[in-house]
């Protein structure tokens, strides 16, 4: 979902509900930040951790991803360049509720790193330089 959508949500709510999105890393979300913003809402997003979404369908898929994120300034090690996508939390909530708990107080991750048996697309060197495979 982009700006306009949650425009249009907000605009028709009664309530005033969070939004807690997971978005991929080489997906701005500055966006849809201003736009909760012009409804009064804080957009905070957690340090420290990503969260994996899927693997790559395909080479190419990995490749673009990779040189997007490139692009960006992002460092892929251990996340993208793994093989696998990774997303950002971002939580979105009233400023009158955000001002009253910190994110750090009541979101925690406790879980410990994901490792899938099935292979996945990642880089490996070899005489010729990196080359594109899936993981043994």
């Amino acid at each position: 979902m982009g700006e306009a959508t949650f425009r249009k949500l907000l605009a028709q709510m009664k309530r005033r509900p969070w939004g807690i999105s997971f978005v991929l890393r080489m997906f701005p979300f500055d966006g849809v930040a201003q736009a909760l913003s012009d409804f009064d809402y804080v957009t905070e997003d957690l340090d420290g951790a990503t969260f994996i979404q899927r693997r790559f369908r395909n080479s190419d898929e990995f490749e673009h991803t990779l040189q997007t994120l490139a692009a960006l300034g992002k460092d892929t090690h251990g996340l993208e360049g793994e093989g696998l996508y990774h997303a950002d939390l971002s939580i979105s909530r009233p400023a009158e509720e955000a001002a009253e708990l910190s994110l750090c107080e009541f979101v925690t991750i406790a879980s410990g790193r994901y490792r899938s048996f099935a292979p996945r697309y990642v880089h490996v060197e070899t005489e010729n330089g990196k080359v594109v495979t899936l993981e043994p």
